[in-house]
């Protein structure tokens, strides 16, 4: 009787022992991921992390390239139409410009620009015209600097001198407040290219004795290199 108890007892024990067994067999199966959802899951982070990688590469190149920046150089070419206050005649007026402007401030929202234009011409009544340059200073707060991108409005004004007095009976000598908005656009991250608009007020300050004024809207294109 005492030797078949412990045979019952020895028995229980493997059957017990084996049920473990398949059962920490059966667990690991169950938690494992079939080989082939395995690769497709592969696949799908390899796929991911390819498109997310380049574009936030970018943007901290970008980012580091803005940080980098301290001043510009830039060229433009402008055109400009308006009309002499006072007078039903229109004016044109062709310009081109060379700039250096630097960031001012830890944040660099506000630029200081300065421009020279050897070439000036303005075409106006019938047949009248007259040719000079000018110096111009302004201020350009920029409300976006993200990226490659840069917006902002300018303000300023500049020294306008030409060959024949403008208009004509006035003074050869003229200044020039003027407002507008910039948009620049990196194309590298050196060289980008810039798109403006002005509205410039021509006058000689009472100089001379007339002084009609000239007001005009103008679009300006540039190539620019920040440094």
């Amino acid at each position: 009787m005492g030797c078949t108890m412990r045979v019952q007892a020895v028995w229980g024990a493997m059957k017990r022992r084996r049920r473990e067994a398949r059962a920490a067999e059966v667990l690991p199966r169950r938690t494992q991921v079939p080989p082939r959802q395995g690769r497709a899951l592969f696949v799908v982070a390899v796929a991911i992390v390819t498109a997310v990688m380049p574009a936030e590469v970018g943007a901290q190149e970008d980012d580091l390239a803005e940080e980098r920046v301290r001043g510009e150089w830039a060229v433009f070419a402008g055109v400009a139409r308006g009309r002499i206050l006072g007078t039903r005649g229109s004016t044109t007026v062709v310009q081109g410009l060379l700039r250096y402007g630097v960031d001012l401030g830890r944040e660099r929202k506000v630029s200081l620009l300065f421009e020279a234009a050897p070439f000036v011409r303005v075409e106006y009544g019938e047949g009248n015209d007259a040719q000079g340059g000018s110096l111009t200073s302004l201020l350009r707060y920029n409300f976006v600097r993200q990226g490659r991108w840069r917006a902002g409005f300018l303000a300023g004004v500049g020294a306008v001198i030409t060959d024949t007095e403008l208009p004509e009976g006035t003074s050869r000598l003229n200044f020039s407040p003027q407002v507008g908005a910039a948009l620049q656009r990196r194309i590298t991250s050196d060289f980008g290219i810039a798109v403006e608009y002005r509205f410039i007020h021509i006058s000689n300050a009472s100089l001379a004795e007339r002084n009609p004024g000239l007001n005009s809207h103008a679009g300006m294109l540039g190539l620019v290199w920040r440094r």
